[in-house]
C-alpha cells in the first residue's frame, strides 16, 4: 500500500504526527511522521494552489511579496 505522513496542527503545535502505508521501491520500509517524499513537479501544483486560496479571498493578490 503507498503512504501518506499527516499531522493535525492546532495553535503551532504538532498534537498528531503519523505515518501510513509503506514506502521504498519494495514498499519494504514504513511511513514515518518525518518521511520526504519526493514530489518532483507536483510541488509547483502544490504550491501555487496554496497560494491561490488566499487570493480567491483576497487576502492577498498575485503580485503581493510573500516572505
Amino acid at each position: 500500500m503507498p503512504g501518506i505522513a499527516v499531522t493535525v496542527v492546532h495553535g503551532g503545535e504538532n498534537l498528531l504526527p503519523k505515518g501510513f502505508g509503506t514506502r521504498g521501491n519494495d514498499g519494504d520500509q514504513p511511513v514515518l511522521p518525518d518521511t520526504v517524499f519526493q514530489l518532483a513537479s507536483l510541488s509547483k501544483s502544490a504550491g501555487i494552489t496554496a497560494v491561490a486560496k488566499p487570493v480567491s479571498r483576497n487576502a492577498v493578490s498575485w503580485d503581493s511579496r510573500m516572505q
